[in-house]
């Protein structure tokens, strides 16, 4: 049957607004499904947005809230507006592995272990070391703590301590004041001149023994002075005398002998004479520093003049090594 133009319309009308029971079931169908598909996009969306915001949440709580962390190296780390720091433990690793070097308290030996405890002051490692303590004296063979060690107290054998300078003749000074030896130590040994004895031949019949009231140390390498007097206002200005033999050694002016004598043993001789030997009124003469050897000293071509002044008229270098003879 055909339609009007206007039936249609009014058909159509009808179906948008139809109350009645499955009037416009396709219609309907189609709306809810669309609504579905819609809600579910929407609850989708609404999901993924939240999870999103609970990512974002805790990333920002993890920034702004700080990580400190209990394992080696702990780190904290701290933001504030948009800025992060982070703070090392500065006692990981131990930086406290350089000890101060042993160092002596009387006889005692103090050795910091090689390995301390780090604190953190402020941010800055403080180091604190342990420290051993030996008695050297009670050690056997009996010892003494010298330049931070325990050194066996040993008098020296023949050779190890040689006479590398002396001044006989003192110029405006007294003889009985200023007349001085010195020694060394050639050895890779630490000697003890305790007990020695300073002798001649017969010229004066001098036999002092050294007797200092304590060991009398001389380290490998090292000098000893041997003077009349330790007075620095008699002897010519000499503040680093090891020992002072008093009247009992002298050296006379036209020669004489010089013995150190340890144990029974001799370990260093010296017999000089006037004009075959280098020295003079005021003018000590000097081993060169080449020839320092117990059998090379006893040749007077190994000696010279010495040329610097110490004192007023009075020319040697006692206390310090010798300048090479020219």
């Amino acid at each position: 049957m055909r339609r009007s133009p206007c039936t249609a319309a009014a058909l159509l009308a009808l179906a948008l607004v139809c109350p009645a029971p499955g009037c416009g079931d396709d219609t309907s169908a189609t709306a809810s499904m669309s609504a579905s598909k819609s809600a579910s996009a929407t609850s989708s969306t609404g999901e993924t947005s939240s999870a999103g915001e609970a990512s974002s949440s805790a990333s920002s709580s993890g920034t702004e809230g700080g990580s400190d962390s209990d394992g080696a190296g702990t780190s904290t780390t701290t933001s504030s507006g948009g800025a992060t720091t982070s703070q090392r433990d500065p006692c990981d690793p131990n930086p406290c592995a350089h000890p101060p070097a042993p160092s002596c308290e009387g006889d005692v030996l103090r050795e910091p272990e090689a390995l301390g405890s780090c604190v953190s002051d402020d941010g800055l490692p403080t180091c604190e070391y342990a420290v051993t303590e030996t008695d050297c004296a009670g050690l056997d063979p009996l010892s003494v703590c010298a330049q931070g060690a325990c050194v066996p107290i040993a008098a020296p054998a023949e050779g190890e301590v040689i006479f590398v300078e002396l001044l006989a003749d003192p110029a405006v000074l007294s003889d009985f004041d200023a007349e001085w030896i010195e020694v060394k130590n050639v050895s890779d040994r630490a000697v003890d001149l305790e007990g020695c004895r300073l002798r001649d031949e017969g010229v004066n019949d001098d036999d002092h023994t050294i007797a200092s009231g304590g060991p009398l140390l001389v380290m490998p390498g090292a000098l000893a002075l041997l003077a009349k007097s330790d007075d620095a206002a008699e002897n010519g200005g000499l503040t680093e005398v090891a020992y002072s033999f008093g009247g009992g050694f002298s050296l006379t002016n036209t020669g004489d002998e010089v013995i150190l004598e340890c144990d029974d043993v001799v370990v260093d001789a010296l017999v000089y004479a006037p004009k075959l030997w280098p020295f003079d009124v005021g003018v000590a003469m000097a081993l060169d520093p080449g020839r320092e050897d117990g059998a090379q000293n006893d040749d007077p071509t190994a000696w010279c003049a010495a040329s610097e002044e110490f004192f007023a008229d009075n020319y040697g270098t006692p206390g310090v090594a010798n300048p090479p003879c020219r």
